[in-house]
């Protein structure tokens, strides 16, 4: 009950409360069931994320840390939940612009899930975005796009051709061609992103990002030289902004 009031508390916004009330949660169920407990290193993960929040990313890794030797304790080398913990701590040392040691966790973390899992899972999914991300911001547009390209084929797999998250998959995959001046790919994967939204329409801001890629798609057929196809399609993207 106490766990579900601090859950609560998070959600709200109320960080200090929340965290006031993990920590005595996290008392109690180290005095009923001793230094090493399942729950007790679920708690500690949730008051990482908290301070995760709060952007006091020294404290988040911190905790982490201790729930990740909690967990080793209780489960082993390999799990699911210690796959989980090592990519939230691979998150917080993004934070941190230490790229080189979360690109090193969230590596044990998919190998992990892999192993776990043995196919295709949204946890897997989950890590492969973020390890494409943290190359991305890194300058590493190759490396990035084979992750994408990895975490998109299994999000087809896994959902189907119509989920909302296959649109912005095919998008930040067109996005990385054209930072490596491939625009006749980028120009086919924001065609293919377009089609995806247009089968999305009756979603929230579906216009919006409509008009957002119909722009994209204009300024790749500038950068091929297709003028007047990129004249037409800015005006469609502009004239759709205009009614919305």
């Amino acid at each position: 009950t106490i766990s579900n009031i601090a859950l609560l508390y998070t959600k709200q916004g109320k960080l200090d409360e929340a965290m006031s009330k993990y920590s005595e949660c996290l008392d109690i169920n180290r005095k009923a069931h001793g230094p090493f407990h399942a729950s007790s290193a679920e708690i500690l993960c949730s008051m990482a994320s908290i301070c995760e929040k709060r952007a006091d990313y020294t404290e988040a890794v911190a905790l982490y840390a201790e729930s990740l030797e909690m967990k080793r304790k209780l489960y082993g080398n390999e799990h699911f939940s210690i796959a989980d913990t090592l990519n939230d701590t691979a998150v917080v040392l993004t934070h941190q612009n230490n790229f080189e040691e979360a690109l090193s966790l969230y590596e044990y973390s998919l190998e992990m899930k892999r192993a776990v899992y043995q196919g295709d899972h949204s946890s897997i999914v989950d890590t492969l975005n973020n390890m494409a991300y943290v190359y991305y911001i890194g300058g590493n547009y190759s490396d990035s796009l084979a992750l994408y390209a990895e975490r998109l084929a299994m999000m087809k797999r896994l959902y189907g051709d119509t989920h909302p998250s296959v649109a912005v998959s095919v998008n930040n995959i067109a996005i990385l061609y054209d930072k490596q001046c491939k625009y006749a790919e980028a120009l086919a994967m924001y065609t293919e992103s377009l089609a995806f939204k247009y089968r999305l329409q009756e979603s929230e801001n579906a216009d919006v990002t409509i008009a957002d890629t119909l722009s994209d798609i204009a300024n790749m057929h500038e950068k091929l030289g297709n003028y007047p196809k990129s004249l037409e399609v800015y005006t469609q993207s502009l004239e759709l902004k205009r009614v919305l």
